[in-house]
């Protein structure tokens, strides 16, 4: 399982700020805890908001034997059919539509 990249870039935000204000407590820097909280919202909101998505995994998709389309039903069930060479064909009532 991939982690998507807005998720890893935000939560390393949280983290890196929270150690930058830890650092600054030995510079005597005294950050209140609401504005240390404030400051890491927005890094975290900025962190996940500039990375990019993960692109989506392509999806296999098999389709073995005639599959039933919705249509008109005055006009009769409608059929599509992938060939073996790869064509598909569409039929309705037994006529051929493609």
């Amino acid at each position: 399982m991939n982690i998507n990249p807005k998720v890893t870039a935000a939560t390393v935000a949280g983290a890196v700020t929270t150690i930058i204000v830890w650092l600054l407590t030995f510079a005597g820097i005294d950050m209140p805890v609401v504005v240390q909280g404030a400051i890491t919202s927005i890094l975290v909101f900025t962190a996940g908001y500039m990375t990019p998505a993960a692109a989506a995994a392509p999806a296999d998709i098999a389709v073995t034997g005639p599959v039933t389309l919705s249509g008109d039903p005055a006009s009769g069930p409608s059929h599509l059919a992938i060939q073996e060479d790869g064509s598909i064909t569409i039929t309705n009532s037994g006529k051929h539509v493609a």
